[in-house]
């Protein structure tokens, strides 16, 4: 579980060799927005690393999910854009958005 903004939560429910599902919960008092775009990051002696993406045509939906307070919500992504970092390192990344958005 990965915490956010103050009553944000964000956890793995399901880690598979191609795709990762999470579940966001809003305990905020008020409505959260998130959106498609998400990175791979891995600790390494304490410092969080970005983990690079394979593709070179990689994009994302410029759009707003709206996640009212006191709901959550399951959101599954695919990971081939990361090719071998994902195949070699898998679950050893922890999943995080960029730009929580309140």
């Amino acid at each position: 579980t990965e915490e956010g903004p103050e009553g944000l939560t964000m956890t793995v429910e399901d880690i598979g060799t191609s795709e990762i599902t999470v579940r966001i919960t809003n305990k905020s008092g008020e409505d959260f927005s998130y959106g498609e775009y998400f990175s791979l990051q891995k600790q390494i002696d304490g410092q969080w690393y970005t983990i690079p993406v394979r593709a070179d045509n990689v994009g994302f939906q410029d759009i707003a999910n709206i996640l009212p307070d006191g709901e959550s919500a399951s959101e599954t992504y695919n990971l081939d854009i990361y090719g071998w970092w994902w195949k070699h390192w898998g679950p050893s990344f922890l999943w995080a958005t960029e730009g929580w958005q309140e």
